[in-house]
C-alpha cells in the first residue's frame, strides 16, 4: 500500500542523514587518487567500518525519538531493522572500488547484475510472505549482508583494515568538498520526503516516492552505463585536455541521445506505466511522474557533468554549485508545498535540479573551451525523433483495444523502433554517406 512505502521513506530519511553527516566521499577519493597502495586501502576500509558502525548505533538510539517527532509510532520498528544496513554495507571490500578504478567494468557489471537479481528475488519473496513495510526493511538489510559477502568472493579481500594517521589526514583534507556535496545530495534526495511526511499524509509520501523511483529508472540506467565509467575515465584523462574534450563529447552525445527519448516517453506513457506497475490506488502518482520530468533531465545530465568536474580536479566548484543548488531546491519545495501541495514539491524539486545542471554545463564548456550552442545542437535530433515516435506510439495506444499491459508493450516497442528509424534518417553523417554513395554509383554508371 502507499502507506507502507511512506513509512519506509520516513525511516530512510534518518539512516541517510547519519550516513551523510560522516561522509568523506571515500569511493570517489579512491578512484580519483593518482597512486594507490595497500596501506591507503586498508586505512580507508577501517574508516568505512567505523563509519558504518557509528551510523547503525545512532539510528538505533534515535528511533523512538524520531517516531515521536514524526507522530507515527509505526516507523520505529522499521528504523530498527534498517539501522543494520550501514554496518552490514561497510563490510563490503574496497577491492570492488579498486576494480572500478582500474576500468574492470566486466567484473563490476556482472557483480551488479547478480546483486540486482538477488535483491529482486529476496524482496518479492518477502513481500509475498509479509505483505507490509517490514518486507522492505528485512529485504534491504538482508541484501546489505549478501552484497558484502558476495563482494568478498567476487573481488577478494584487500589487506586487513588498519589505522594510518597520514592516510586519514589526507582523506579528511580531500573529503571536505565531498562532505559538502554529500550534504547537498542528502537534502535534495530526502528533503522533499521529509517535507511531505511532515506536512501531508503518509499515503501521499508513498505515492510521491514511487513516482520518483519510476522517474529515476532512466537516470539510474544511464548512470550504471555511463556514470560509473565517467569518473574513472575522466580522472585518467585529466592531464590530457584534447583527449578529455574528445571523450566528453562522445559520452555527451550518447547521454543526450538516450536521455531525451526516456523523458518524452515518461511524459506520454505515465498513465499506462502507473496503471500497469502500481495499480489504480496509485493514480496520484501519474501527475507526479509527469511533473518530475525536470528532475530526470537535471539529474541525468549532472551524472555526467559532475564526474567530469571532479575527475578534472575542480572539486571546489562541484561543492560550491551543490550548495547553491541545494539552497534553491529547499526554497522551491517549501514554496511549492504551500501553494500546490505534493505537486508543488515535485515542481520545486525539478527547478533546483534543472538550474544546477545548466550551471554545470556552462562551467564544463568553459573548462573544455566548447561553445554552449554546440551542446544545444546535440539535442535537436533526439527531440524531433522522440516527438515523432511519441506521436506514433500514442496513435497505437488509441487503436489498440486490449488491456493496459499489452498497450504498454506495443507502445514501447513502436516508440523504440520509430525513434531509431528517425534518428538514422535525421543523422547528418548518414545523409552525407548516402550522398557519397549515390555520387559514386552515378559515376560508376557513367563510366
Amino acid at each position: 500500500m502507499p502507506e507502507d512505502f511512506g513509512l519506509y521513506a520516513m525511516a530512510m530519511i534518518v539512516v541517510t542523514a547519519f550516513l551523510v553527516l560522516i561522509s568523506l566521499g571515500t569511493d570517489r577519493v579512491l578512484i580519483q587518487r593518482t597512486q594507490l597502495d595497500d596501506g591507503f586501502i586498508a586505512s580507508l576500509w577501517l574508516l568505512e567500518l567505523l563509519r558504518g558502525g557509528a551510523v547503525s548505533l545512532a539510528c538505533l538510539l534515535s528511533a523512538p525519538f524520531y517516531a515521536d517527532w514524526m507522530g507515527n509510532t509505526k516507523v520505529e520498528p522499521v528504523l530498527y531493522m534498517l539501522a543494520l544496513v550501514p554496518l552490514l554495507s561497510s563490510l563490503r571490500t574496497p577491492a570492488q572500488i579498486v576494480a572500478e578504478r582500474e576500468l574492470q567494468f566486466r567484473r563490476v557489471a556482472l557483480f551488479q547484475g547478480v546483486n540486482s537479481l538477488l535483491q529482486f528475488l529476496v524482496l518479492v519473496l518477502l513481500a509475498y510472505l509479509l505483505r507490509d513495510v517490514m518486507a522492505l526493511a528485512w529485504g534491504y538489510a538482508t541484501m546489505a549482508l549478501l552484497r558484502s559477502l558476495l563482494s568478498w568472493a567476487w573481488f577478494g579481500l584487500p589487506p586487513a583494515p588498519r589505522l594510518n594517521r597520514a592516510h586519514w589526514q589526507e582523506l579528511f583534507s580531500s573529503g571536505k568538498h565531498y562532505f559538502v556535496i554529500a550534504i547537498g545530495g542528502y537534502v535534495m534526495t530526502q528533503g522533499d520526503n521529509l517535507l511531505i511526511g511532515s506536512y501531508l499524509e503518509v499515503a501521499l509520501l508513498g505515492a510521491y516516492v514511487l513516482a520518483y523511483q519510476i522517474s529515476q529508472w532512466p537516470v539510474d540506467l544511464l548512470n550504471q552505463v555511463i556514470g560509473r565509467v565517467a569518473l574513472p575515465l575522466f580522472s585518467r584523462l585529466q592531464d590530457d585536455g584534447e583527449r578529455l574534450c574528445r571523450a566528453f563529447d562522445q559520452v555527451l552525445r550518447v547521454q543526450i541521445a538516450l536521455l531525451i527519448p526516456f523523458v518524452i516517453a515518461l511524459l506520454l506513457m505515465a498513465p499506462l506505466l502507473v496503471g500497469v506497475l502500481l495499480g489504480e490506488k496509485y493514480q496520484e502518482s501519474v501527475v507526479l511522474l509527469q511533473l518530475l520530468v525536470p528532475v530526470v533531465i537535471g539529474r541525468g545530465m549532472s551524472h555526467l557533468l559532475v564526474p567530469l568536474i571532479i575527475g578534472s580536479g575542480h572539486v571546489h566548484f562541484a561543492s560550491r554549485i551543490k550548495l547553491f543548488e541545494t539552497a534553491l531546491f529547499v526554497v522551491a519545495i517549501c514554496v511549492g508545498v504551500k501553494m500546490w501541495g505534493v505537486n508543488g514539491v515535485a515542481l520545486g524539486a525539478g527547478a533546483g535540479y534543472l538550474f544546477a545542471a545548466m550551471a554545470r554545463m556552462i562551467y564544463v564548456c568553459r573548462i573544455l573551451v566548447v561553445p554552449v550552442v554546440t551542446v544545444l545542437e546535440y539535442t535537436v535530433q533526439p527531440v524531433i525523433a522522440s516527438l515523432g515516435a511519441g506521436g506514433v506510439a500514442l496513435a497505437a495506444i488509441l487503436l489498440i483495444s486490449w488491456g493496459d499491459l499489452v498497450k504498454l508493450i506495443v507502445a514501447a516497442a513502436v516508440y523504440a523502433v520509430i525513434y531509431a528509424v528517425m534518428s538514422v534518417m535525421l543523422d547528418r553523417n548518414w545523409l552525407v554517406r548516402f550522398r557519397e554513395l549515390a555520387t559514386a554509383s552515378s559515376a560508376a554508371e557513367e563510366e
